[in-house]
């Protein structure tokens, strides 16, 4: 594998990782399904898209 690889998997992981926290802190803050909410949730799914299902 080589390094370049390595990074890119790494950078989509903890894109993935970064976009799961903000979209579970605006859960809790809101409650409901606010503009906030679908705007992270939708986040969560474009990142996912590059991560692995073993990674998530």
């Amino acid at each position: 594998m080589r390094r370049n690889d390595k990074q890119e998997k790494k950078a989509a992981i903890d894109e993935y990782r970064q976009a799961k926290a903000e979209l579970d802190r605006i859960s809790r803050r809101d409650g409901y399904e606010s503009d906030d909410y679908l705007t992270a949730n939708q986040r969560v799914a474009e990142a996912a898209e590059h991560v692995p299902w073993y990674r998530r």
